[in-house]
């Protein structure tokens, strides 16, 4: 079980686990399990994760239909006014959101990520909204796992929702 399947059973039942799948809707065998066709049910089901604060896993076939989700997801809500994204691609730009990963580099000026992220979480996280985009890339930059432990050691799992975006295709690109 990888440590994000733990941290998430850890904050059960608050947190859910979403997955998006290119097949039917008579191929969900769960209230959790989404197609790229959302019907109602499946965005009440989705909304809910968007407002609950802590740890939500979304699992999507590609960065695009992971990016056009969340999107439409803060487009709709509009209740966000400082998301933060951290991804090893491009972030987004229409919806004013940070690239937290720049701005991580920005604060460590050429420190060790992982080093000074304690003291830039307690210093410059003030985001009411977060998604990550899981991928190879990132990993080797800014581990996920390690991120997210120090969300957790400093108890900000609690205060926001967080989407961690699981890509079922390898992505070149973030």
């Amino acid at each position: 079980m990888s440590k994000h399947l733990s941290m998430l059973k850890r904050y059960d039942p608050r947190n859910i686990m979403f997955y998006m799948s290119a097949g039917s809707a008579a191929e969900k065998n769960s209230t959790n399990m989404i197609s790229n066709d959302l019907t109602e049910d499946d965005i009440i089901i989705l909304q809910e994760g968007f407002l609950v604060n802590g740890l939500h896993h979304i699992q999507v076939p590609d960065t695009h239909n992971g990016r056009s989700l969340v999107g439409m997801f803060l487009e709709s809500l509009d209740c966000y006014h400082n998301v933060a994204c951290l991804t090893a691609g491009v972030v987004p730009d229409k919806h004013k959101i940070t690239d937290l990963r720049q701005d991580l580099h920005e604060y460590a000026h050429g420190r060790d990520l992982i080093a000074c992220l304690d003291e830039f979480l307690v210093e410059r996280f003030y985001y009411d909204f977060l998604w990550i985009e899981h991928s190879d890339r990132l990993i080797k930059e800014i581990d996920p796992d390690a991120f997210l432990q120090k969300l957790d050691n400093l108890n900000l799992i609690e205060t926001l929702p967080i989407m961690l975006l699981h890509y079922t295709t390898v992505q070149s690109n973030c």
